[in-house]
């Protein structure tokens, strides 16, 4: 057992300086070779894994977001005659906060969990924001709003499971994302031109299939063929 000669607090017999006045600490029964050797009681620099730091840092965007909110919530209070801007304020914040920033605060991810928690605020926040006040809001609500959320859902879960079940090479991944991306721009088109009786005969979605179809024979094609694959990788960096 050993004591600062300074102050006289108790060592830690791998100590190389004292812990509260921070006094060199000499051992004369030891060679110096055998000190400058010995342990240090505590690291010198805390190591933070990963998770942990982006934990942290979605913890104070968190904290950073909630400033504008009370601002804005304070502010509507006291001037009543203004509206209720605020509660579209701090529901737009609420939706980024819920889509990009708490995935990142829960330590094991749950995707089933956030997607039904984002689809089903996201449905309240269209008809909050747009439902009450458009005319005929709930009409709009149930017949565009309601379908194209849902179906957005539907196919986020198609892919968690489907990329979940076994690993998928980037072709088949670029496959599946461009073959839903037709897809849902082919309903939201027809979806819009049933709603709004629109008669013309063109929909835009066609041109965005179309070009994703071209995009998706050459994956497939790379898919199929090893060397053509191998040459785009490198060459493209896929």
């Amino acid at each position: 057992m050993s004591y600062c000669v300074n102050c006289g607090v108790e060592l830690a017999k791998s100590a190389q300086k004292c812990v509260l006045c921070s006094c060199p600490v000499v051992n004369p029964m030891l060679p110096q070779d055998a000190q400058e050797d010995e342990v240090k009681p505590f690291p010198d620099l805390i190591v933070i894994p990963k998770t942990a730091r982006k934990r942290y840092t979605a913890l104070i965007i968190t904290f950073l977001l909630c400033i504008p909110n009370i601002i804005c919530g304070l502010t509507n209070i006291f001037l009543p005659e203004t509206g209720i801007w605020s509660v579209y304020v701090i529901l737009t914040s609420f939706l980024g906060w819920s889509m990009f920033i708490l995935p990142f605060l829960i330590k094991k991810k749950k995707p089933y969990i956030l997607l039904a928690v984002n689809t089903v605020y996201l449905l309240v926040y269209l008809y909050v924001l747009f439902a009450i006040n458009l005319p005929d809001g709930s009409k709009w609500f149930l017949r565009l709003a309601l379908p194209l959320v849902l179906l957005l859902s539907a196919m986020v879960l198609f892919m968690i499971i489907w990329l979940r079940r076994k690993q998928r090479s980037d072709f088949a991944i670029t496959i599946a994302v461009l073959t839903e991306i037709s897809i849902y721009c082919i309903i939201f088109d027809i979806l819009i031109h049933v709603f709004y009786v629109i008669d013309s005969r063109v929909y835009f979605s066609f041109i965005v299939a179309a070009s994703n179809l071209v995009i998706t024979v050459m994956m497939i094609f790379a898919l199929k063929n090893k060397r053509f694959g191998n040459w785009l990788r490198r060459k493209f960096f896929v």
